[in-house]
């Protein structure tokens, strides 16, 4: 699709092309264009065309010429030239244009003193981290002093800029509060960031009991003004106070989680392709194998924020048959999701599963696992009224769980009758959907256009293979992906081989888009349960006592692989 519209941010370098409007640009995750630099508004600006024109519609925040002269209500950009605006005082380059050649001549991003509106820049040329640099080192420097990106026309009043870094570093030196912990960071419950200084005490003394946005029973936040000879926070009462909470949310926050290197890992699928019951046999699994064949410890980071998955686990290992293993699918606000205060109202948000891997030689790290409702990703679910997936456009790495009982075409090459999931209609064909949208939302977090690769790791895990493993020839023409106490990669891209062939046979648009979505995916067969799963009144569950889960475990492997080199040993 050709595009006459370019816009670029110089703090990052990101160019995006205005491909579809209303264009939005901020500092929000749902952002078509999000700026990089901290505390800016979740929206700026909206931009949309008007004939040939551009429209630039300000939310809440000031718009200005390059040269920093403000400019009240919605400005109108002409097409054929370069504009240079200011949107809170962080700069932006718009051009007219029909390629990105314009944009890609002034990358990498330079900066250089410009003392002519026309003409060359005499003097040195920086990069933007040495001019952020000097703007900290400067905070009384020369005011109103224009700068221009090396190659374009607008000549920019960064003031605003400067005061912004100057800041930054006075604080960085001033502030007492941030030295108590250090934490700063993203919430992994409601995914609003804070700073150290920000972060909240949780109160320990009971006559404290009682915290304005969390309610009667739950200990009082506060803003620490007082502290021990150790450093820790200390309540009104005088109790030292070691937990801390989130500012936004005031969801107590794991503390290792943000000392440790930590990746994110999003699964996502449709409706019962089985999401829920495979994190629950993760949660039984992995630590047996990683300390069995790795020596590597694997442990709840978080054993309260855990409670929920662990309940799954041991509901589906100890009940006493298959109606009492059955697990409710995940709903919008069904267990694996939390009510929390978001922005000011309550929102249904996944709830941040946290362990920590520790190798013998100490090398130790930090995994997220998030558990989304299919229903997320669909399209007509809007990102600002239901954000619970916002962790996927942040993600390390994403196993994409592809049922295919619920693919048209594949459910007719499987022999009637053989799995009774075969018989249930009621979940629609919609996996290439939600590989679209989830492809559009990385797009707009990002600031990238959709047809860009992701570059990152996403197992494709081909579920519920008890109904479809004859396919491949049987489980005997899989290779073991753990052997002598190593991962097998040569084992993991064989049985990826095989089973993408299966996929590219019978549902090659779903191929298609996980080439497109990643150059760096692997696919996997995988049976949660390792038998063929039995009717209830809640559709269908497993035999506990058959429970001989099958090769569950090799997509995780495969992203620790990925992520944490050196972590388990792999050849």
């Amino acid at each position: 699709m050709s595009f006459h519209w370019i816009i670029l941010d110089p703090h990052s370098g990101l160019g995006v092309p205005l491909e579809r409007f209303p264009f939005f640009a901020g500092g929000g995750l749902t952002a078509d264009l999000r700026l990089t630099m901290p505390n800016l508004p979740e929206v700026m600006a909206e931009f949309q065309p008007s004939g040939s024109h551009l429209l630039i519609q300000p939310r809440g925040v000031e718009l200005a010429k390059a040269d920093g002269t403000p400019h009240s209500g919605t400005m109108k950009l002409a097409p054929g030239s370069e504009h240079g605006i200011l949107l809170h005082g962080q700069p932006l380059l718009i051009f007219s244009a029909r390629d990105s050649a314009r944009v890609e001549a002034l990358l990498p991003i330079r900066w250089s003193a410009s003392t002519e509106e026309e003409g060359s820049d005499p003097g040195p040329s920086f990069s933007t981290g040495e001019l952020k640099k000097h703007f900290q080192q400067n905070p009384r420097g020369e005011s109103d002093r224009r700068y221009r990106v090396v190659g374009a026309r607008p000549r920019f009043n960064l003031d605003a800029w400067a005061a912004a870094e100057a800041q930054t570093s006075a604080a960085s030196v001033t502030d007492p509060v941030e030295s108590y912990t250090g934490i700063k960071g993203r919430c992994p419950q409601c995914w609003m960031s804070f700073r150290p200084g920000e972060v909240m005490a949780i109160a320990c003394h009971e006559d404290l009991r009682g915290d304005p946005l969390l309610g009667p029973t739950a200990m009082r936040r506060f803003l620490p003004r007082s502290f021990d000879e150790q450093g820790f926070p200390v309540d009104e009462m005088g109790c030292t106070c070691r937990d801390l909470a989130c500012p936004h949310c005031r969801h107590q926050l794991p503390l290792d989680l943000f000392r440790l290197p930590f990746h994110i890992v999003s699964l996502v699928g449709i409706q019962r392709s089985g999401k829920s019951y495979y994190l629950a046999i993760l949660a039984r699994i992995l630590s047996q194998m990683l300390a069995r064949e790795f020596q590597v410890r694997w442990e709840d980071l978080d054993p309260t924020g855990n409670i929920p998955l662990n309940d799954l686990r041991n509901r589906l290992f100890a009940a006493p048959d298959a109606e009492g293993a059955a697990l409710e699918k995940t709903a919008l606000g069904g267990v694996m999701y939390t009510e929390i205060h978001r922005s000011g109202r309550m929102v249904a948000m996944p709830r941040p599963f946290t362990y920590r891997a520790t190798h013998p030689t100490g090398q130790q790290a930090a995994f997220v696992f998030y558990d989304n409702a299919g229903e997320h990703f669909m399209p007509g679910i809007s990102v600002e009224e239901s954000p619970g997936a916002l962790h996927v456009t942040e993600a390390s790495a994403i196993l994409f769980l592809f049922d295919p009982l619920v693919s048209t075409e594949f459910r007719r090459h499987l022999k009637p009758g053989s799995d009774p999931q075969l018989e249930l209609h009621d979940v629609p064909d919609i996996q290439d959907i939600v590989l679209d949208e989830m492809r559009v939302r990385f797009a707009r977090a990002r600031g990238h256009a959709a047809r860009d690769d992701l570059a990152l790791p996403v197992g494709v895990i081909v579920g519920k293979c008890d109904a479809w493993i004859q396919m491949v020839g049987g489980r005997e023409v899989l290779q073991p992906v753990v052997a002598g106490g190593r991962l097998q990669r040569q084992a993991l891209v064989h049985n990826s081989k095989l089973t993408r062939q299966v996929l590219q046979d019978y549902c090659p648009e779903i191929t298609a888009r996980l080439d497109a979505l990643s150059s760096h995916a692997l696919y996997f067969p995988v049976s949660s349960f390792g038998h063929t799963p039995l009717r209830t009144s809640r559709g269908v569950a497993p035999n506990p006592k058959l429970l001989q889960p099958w090769l569950a475990e090799a997509p995780v492997l495969w992203v620790l692989d990925q992520l944490t080199p050196g972590l388990i040993p792999a050849t």
